[in-house]
């Protein structure tokens, strides 16, 4: 099961606190062709650091990160089916080059 991390600092480094919840999309493909459900919705709280790590199965996800003192931010991610840890900022590059973030 791959496994996701990121870190969360403010404009002056300083750790950010917050939630993510990770809600998998409607529907993924089984290995037989088929579509299931998607699971249960995952939240994580980010540590005193700002950084969060956990497994999460390989899909697609709408991610809601929710900063304090920001609005909360909505994008769908894909989980790669991979062995290593993934970045969260890797799977949000494109959205945080059009948002200017």
């Amino acid at each position: 099961m791959p496994g996701l991390y990121g870190v969360f600092p403010d404009g002056s480094g300083e750790p950010c606190q917050g939630t993510l919840l990770f809600r998998p999309t409607a529907y993924r493909g089984a290995d037989d062709g088929e579509s299931v459900l998607g699971g249960s919705p995952v939240r994580v709280v980010l540590d005193g650091d700002g950084e969060f790590d956990i497994d999460l199965e390989s899909g697609n996800y709408y991610v809601d990160i929710r900063l304090k003192g920001a609005p909360t931010f909505s994008r769908e991610i894909s989980v790669p089916d991979v062995n290593d840890s993934v970045n969260l900022k890797t799977l949000l590059e494109d959205y945080l080059e059009e948002d200017g973030s």
